[in-house]
């Protein structure tokens, strides 16, 4: 367990090489996470992997902890687009067939991430991240909302008014948070399992369609 300590990067890199120094120095903490756990996560180690000196470390970074806050908004941001990118395409099908391609795509996501994820899932509440996911989780309940939006006719009646939608929108965008979050911490293979795929796809479309 990471224990408490200041989470705000010393300074923001300017020049190309200090922010490619950086980028190795986060890089090098998902790499000890994903290979060695978070119990190997030291100010040390991540310096040695990253092949910077424990000082160039901590002249961006006050520790460990720090490190994984950056590691944090770096993922959400890759996350974010992906999620984007799969809410945003296919428009062309019916609901139903682009609510099974995000379920499987954000699944597959998931499950090529799963070794990072569950390492640094633990931390958003230690980390006090969890504001930083919500409001990451509000971009992805936009995208989401335009999705909807362009099927309102297959929309349940009840849902074509815009408050009963939003419920219903968060309803199923937090359900399937959790289905994947707790898949990628106590059941990985899970997430490739076209049948799990399939269920994510019902459920959304369950709380959502006729």
């Amino acid at each position: 367990m990471l224990l408490p300590t200041s989470t705000t990067p010393r300074k923001v890199p300017a020049q190309a090489r200090s922010r490619a120094t950086v980028k190795a120095i986060v890089q090098a903490a998902a790499q000890v996470l994903e290979r060695e756990g978070i119990q190997a996560l030291t100010t040390k180690r991540i310096a040695e992997v990253a092949g910077v000196s424990i000082g160039s470390l901590y002249q961006y970074f006050p520790g460990k902890q720090a490190v994984v806050v950056a590691l944090i908004e770096r993922q959400l941001e890759l996350d974010r687009a992906a999620a984007i990118a799969l809410l945003d395409a296919h428009s062309e099908l019916a609901l139903d067939l682009r609510l099974q391609h995000v379920a499987a795509g954000m699944c597959l996501h998931q499950a090529r991430l799963a070794p990072l994820l569950s390492q640094l899932l633990p931390q958003l509440d230690t980390l006090e991240q969890v504001p930083v996911v919500e409001a990451w989780a509000q971009e992805l309940d936009q995208a989401f909302m335009r999705l909807l939006q362009d099927h309102q006719e297959e929309l349940r009646p009840e849902l074509r008014s815009k408050p009963r939608l939003q419920m219903a929108l968060e309803l199923v965008t937090r359900s399937i948070r959790q289905a994947l979050n707790h898949a990628c911490l106590h059941d990985p293979e899970r997430l490739h399992d076209p049948v799990f795929h399939r269920e994510i796809a019902r459920l959304s479309r369950g709380l959502l369609a006729d």
